[in-house]
């Protein structure tokens, strides 16, 4: 399947939606799934491509691809990880780089995932890909983290709310493919409840 980065543009002109808020666990169920034709579901990592392709067989060939992770990345003039403003990746103390903790295993999980979209055998396909984004959701420290269907759920519902990233991020489908266009960074949704 071709792959491109996805614009506010292009929103409008998608005919299908699969979204996912991306885990990578050995065992358990941390990968939300949603799209709007009735599945919502929390799936272990191995069977993640597995359900996209059973989604993709629909007739339509525009797909939006939303994925929970980073991207795409941002080095500093020596080539070392350096953090991103758009989306604000840091909030007083609070980190959530792409580089480091989660933001880097699940920015791994995406990538091979998108590899085997990638590799995938459909030209008629176009997938318009997505970086969702919902750190910093200023939850109560007493209320429970939110069920990852949910939040791929959530980012689904926040198209309207795109942020487009700095023109000096790489996206991260540079690395499977030498297309030019594959360096440029996917839009950003976030959510309402994130900072910007």
């Amino acid at each position: 399947m071709k792959i491109i980065p996805g614009q506010k543009k292009d929103i409008k002109e998608i005919e299908l939606w699969f979204s996912i808020d991306m885990g990578f666990s050995t065992k358990n169920k941390t990968c939300g799934i949603f799209y709007p034709e009735g599945k919502k579901e929390n799936i272990i990592y191995g069977n993640l491509f597995d359900e996209f392709k059973s989604f993709a067989k629909e007739e339509k060939n525009k797909i939006g691809l939303i994925i929970e992770a980073p991207l795409s990345y941002y080095l500093d003039e020596k080539g070392n990880p350096k953090g991103r403003e758009k989306p604000k990746e840091k909030d007083g103390e609070k980190t959530r780089y792409w580089y480091t903790g989660s933001g880097s295993s699940v920015l791994i999980a995406a990538l091979m995932l998108l590899k085997k979209i990638h590799d995938h055998k459909d030209d008629k396909k176009i997938v318009y890909l997505y970086e969702g984004f919902l750190s910093f959701k200023g939850r109560p420290d007493n209320e429970k983290k939110s069920n990852h269907y949910d939040d791929a759920e959530k980012l689904y519902e926040q198209r309207g709310e795109v942020i487009e990233p700095a023109s000096d991020y790489i996206g991260i489908m540079s690395l499977l493919s030498n297309d030019e266009n594959a360096k440029k960074a996917p839009s950003i949704i976030v959510s309402s409840e994130s900072q910007i």
